[in-house]
């Protein structure tokens, strides 16, 4: 029986998590729209410039054409212009617009998102997929590298350190989008895999050396951080020179690395010269960035504080801006810190005495000392550039660090348990974080029952065609509505939805201004006559006043909240805003209530007066009187509080009728059990003689006049309905 030797399950091992990445990636690339990856649009630029035959674009000449990429190096486009020389990019301006208000704050989309894009996928789409899966592999690569160079050092970390780096959800995003980090990435995994692999080496050939230099001089084509690889060679070979106690290793295998360096690369270096005056075209560079530079450039602490959010984006911030849940921060950080503990503890152990490969750490670490320094010096001059994507040039090398740390720890529970737990999370994001995300409102299905039919029409684009609100919130509580959405025609404009709930005074209890459907569905990708329901959520600030409010709803543009649009109901125009619905604002279901004079009198079986407070003695032209009620089974309709002053005679002096609380707390609102307190302000008319007057109260329907009975707990009717209060004096 033939069994399996132990590199031909390692193969598979790694082919098998090689394929995992794969697939994870893809899931990462399929949830992300078009164009909603760091520059992948601008990046897909460049690439189409070079597939339609022209030569490498001038930066000071071709820039508009181009697009700000123009300052990078080419061979990331030069390699996938010709395929897309095959494929069809004439959709390219017009598949995904340009949000032109993003930076703004309108909405999380950077570009507006059609069908056009979606499966199966024709055209700018196709061509945009298929270069994703060429950046997968290119991922795919940088795991492999990764794994090699961490087998050197100890066979019994490589599978660890391939797992910190396949499954890092940000580089499995990155990973999966068009961007030429993705090549200097790899180039500078195999570069320092083939570094690593010579110093190891008991006698390195001259081709050894020239393959170095050739890898050096690609991944310098691919990005400019490639260049700084130099100084991770130089020390490479140095200790291969100290190793073997000779110079030649140095001198003569520098001469031969950097020889073939300046081949692949050189003419680059030249071109740059020659146009620019800089073999770096670093003043042009800047030039086609211009709009990041700072104008005032950071310090290097302010720099390297700054740099703290790496260990966030290092590990997860997808798109422009998109962060992972809390959890998974904390759960990096910890991560972090155990890995950091565990490198510091082998150090500072035997096992770093006793380490046959410990040399080889030492220009993994010079590699990530030289791209943090480079990234400083860029985010001292840009903002924007704290991204932990621009240290994946390093990212083999750090997934080799990580793996020392973890494995410094007894057993190998330590090293499972992260990278188990890490590779759920990879698992996790695309579809929590992701998907979620830029995720648009399903369609309404034909048969679907709209509520609370509307004939709304805001200009005459947008169409409302019902809605359904919370009938009652209470204080401190969300007030949430569902709002029934239909395009009429295209729109190029991003339209603010603006919901208000107001008082009966018209004065503003909560609001909230927002891009439909949580900023993720702007007006221009609306298709024409699909409708489709939107909730919003309005937090109710607890100094809010119980009591009645309306919804009205306003739609504007961005940023010109001075230019709403118009509004027609049943095809009559109403001004600027439509009110749909009324609200109540819950407070607490028992006032207390502390009358100065108790009494229980049943108007009906709607209300009950619980007491009241009333003056004996008035002097000034004015005063009040408070009624303490109670709802017994309140029927919905709205009454009057009818409130009159008489005079010794029997006339009516003055009145002070209204609604509970000056209409804030309208009859209609209340509840059985429910309490409250409502007070009732008499103007003394002038000239009103000093004397004894009375004040008779009750309760009627203001559309037909009618009263509620008013029976005391004798069971006995008051005469007209009207409860007489204790007589007062007025002194005016």
């Amino acid at each position: 029986m033939h069994y399996p030797d132990k590199a031909t399950s390692e193969a598979k091992r790694l082919a098998l998590l090689l394929a995992i990445f794969v697939m994870l990636s893809g899931t990462y690339s399929l949830v992300t729209p078009l164009f909603e990856a760091p520059d992948e649009f601008a990046h897909l630029q460049f690439i189409s410039w070079l597939a339609q035959g022209n030569p490498l674009p001038n930066i000071e000449t071709d820039l508009a054409k181009v697009s700000h990429e123009i300052g990078q190096p080419p061979l990331y486009y030069g390699l996938l212009a010709p395929l897309a020389a095959q494929l069809d990019l004439s959709d390219l301006p017009s598949i995904a617009p340009l949000n032109r208000n993003w930076r703004s704050g309108a909405g999380i989309n950077v570009h507006f998102h059609t069908e056009a894009e979606q499966f199966p996928y024709t055209g700018t789409a196709f061509t945009v997929r298929l270069i994703r899966l060429f950046s997968m592999v290119l991922g795919a690569i940088t795991v492999a590298a990764t794994y090699g160079m961490a087998r050197l050092f100890s066979p019994r970390i490589a599978f660890t350190a391939a797992m910190l780096v396949a499954f890092n959800p940000q580089f499995l995003f990155m990973s999966g989008v068009v961007n030429n980090d993705n090549l200097v990435t790899a180039l500078s995994a195999l570069a320092l895999l083939w570094l690593l692999k010579l110093m190891a080496k008991p006698a390195p050939s001259a081709r050894h050396y020239l393959l170095l230099g050739i890898i050096w001089g690609l991944a310098t084509l691919a990005k400019l951080t490639g260049v700084g690889l130099g100084a991770a060679i130089v020390v490479g070979l140095g200790i291969i020179a100290w190793r073997r106690r000779q110079w030649q290793p140095l001198l003569l295998g520098g001469a031969l690395a950097g020889a073939a360096m300046l081949l692949v690369s050189g003419w680059w270096f030249w071109r740059n010269w020659v146009l620019y005056g800089d073999p770096l075209a670093w003043e042009a560079f800047l030039l086609a960035n211009g709009n990041l530079l700072r104008s005032v450039p950071l310090g290097w602490g302010e720099a390297a504080q700054s740099s703290f959010f790496l260990t966030k984006s290092f590990w997860a911030m997808f798109s422009y801006g998109i962060p992972a849940p809390d959890l998974f921060y904390w759960f990096t950080n910890g991560f972090m810190l155990v890995m950091l503990v565990g490198l510091i503890l082998w150090l500072g152990s035997g096992k770093l005495r006793r380490s046959r490969r410990a040399y080889l750490l030492i220009p993994v670490l010079v590699w990530c000392g030289v791209v943090y320094i480079a990234l400083l010096r860029w985010m001292r001059l840009a903002v924007q550039t704290d991204q932990g994507r621009l240290i994946f040039p390093v990212i083999a090398g750090l997934g080799l660090l990580g793996a020392v740390g973890l494995h410094a720890f007894k057993g190998r529970w330590v090293s499972r348990t992260a990278v188990t737990l890490l590779s759920i999370w990879a698992a996790i994001l695309p579809l929590y974080t992701i998907q979620h995300a830029f995720a648009t409102p399903p369609p309404l299905a034909e048969s679907a029952a709209i509520p609370s039919p509307q004939d709304v029409l805001f200009g005459e684009q947008i169409a409302l065609l019902g809605f359904e609100a919370m009938p009652v919130v209470d204080v401190g509580d969300g007030f949430e509505v569902s709002l029934y959405w239909e395009g009429r025609q295209p729109m190029q404009e991003s339209y603010v939805v603006a919901l208000r709930l107001l008082d009966v005074d018209g004065a503003v209890i909560a609001g909230v201004d927002t891009l439909p459907y949580q900023n993720r569905y702007q007006t221009p990708v609306w298709p024409v006559a699909r409708p489709f329901q939107d909730t919003y959520h309005l937090p109710l600030p607890e100094t809010a006043v119980p009591g009645l409010a309306t919804l009205a709803i306003t739609l504007y543009p961005w940023r010109q909240t001075e230019s709403p649009l118009p509004v027609s109901v049943n095809g009559q125009p109403i001004g600027p805003s439509v009110t749909l619905a009324t609200v109540k604002i819950r407070g607490e279901a028992q006032v207390k209530q502390a009358p100065e004079n108790s009494v229980q009198i049943n108007f009906g079986s709607q209300l009950q007066l619980l007491g009241y407070d009333a003056p004996t003695e008035v002097t000034d032209a004015t005063f009040a009187v408070t009624l303490h009620w109670q709802a017994v089974e309140p029927d919905g309709q709205n009454y009057t509080i009818f409130m009159h002053l008489l005079d010794a005679q029997g006339n009516l002096v003055t009145q002070a009728d209204g609604p509970p609380q000056n209409g804030r707390y309208p009859t209609t609102i209340l509840e059985p059990g429910e309490q409250l307190v409502d007070t009732h302000r008499f103007t003394l008319p002038q000239g009103l003689p000093s004397g004894e007057y009375q004040i008779l109260m009750g309760v009627y329907h203001p559309e037909t006049g009618l009263r509620l009975p008013a029976i005391n707990t004798n069971n006995e009717r008051f005469a007209n309905d009207a409860v007489p209060l204790p007589k007062l004096i007025i002194i005016p």
